[in-house]
């Protein structure tokens, strides 16, 4: 076999055939034209194959569900409503505990804002109070007075990204009941 018939061979088997379009003979023939087409085309292939292996190995970074202790430090929650054996009762609450702002830092601390009404005009504009999980972060305690002068523990009904409903005993006028309070960011 000659070198000619030697790279018709290499240019059949590698598919180049209807690339290159040359009529390859020894007259017109020039190896080193050749050699660098080639050679480009496969240095070519092989960045695009690169490219496309780094791109399809590139890792998304997963990030981990919200904690609550996210959730309830995400920003400030405000009264939404007060439930007791499927009733609504917040019309039993005081307006000055309505508009109270809870804000929950990470660091097991925060505060409630009175709000523009106070129950009493003497009372500070912001009382600080600690908190933290308990039971497999299914209670939340409280120390200092959270909500309508209660502190303690809660159990923890819903908290997520929007809501946190806690259930507890609460005092009323006419004593104290089991009931759910709701709150919004």
């Amino acid at each position: 076999m000659t070198k000619v018939e030697t790279i018709r061979m290499l240019i059949k088997l590698s598919g180049k055939l209807n690339v290159i379009q040359k009529t390859i003979n020894p007259g017109n023939f020039n190896y080193f034209e050749f050699k660098f087409i080639t050679m480009n085309k496969l240095a070519f292939s092989a960045i695009c194959i690169s490219i496309l292996f780094f791109a399809a190995c590139t890792s998304k970074e997963i990030t981990a569900p919200p904690s609550k202790t996210d959730h309830i430090t995400k920003s400030p929650w405000k009264f939404d409503k007060a439930m007791s054996g499927g009733a609504d009762v917040s019309g039993f609450l005081q307006a000055c505990y309505k508009d109270n702002i809870m804000t929950f830092l990470a660091n097991g601390t925060g505060s409630i804002d009175e709000g523009p009404t106070k129950c009493n005009a003497g009372d500070p504009q912001t009382v600080n109070f600690t908190w933290n999980f308990t039971n497999n972060e299914s209670t939340l305690n409280v120390t200092g007075a959270v909500f309508a002068g209660q502190s303690g523990s809660f159990t923890i009904i819903t908290l997520n990204e929007t809501q946190l409903v806690l259930q507890g005993t609460i005092s009323t006028p006419s004593g104290n009941v089991t009931g759910q309070i709701f709150f919004k960011h």
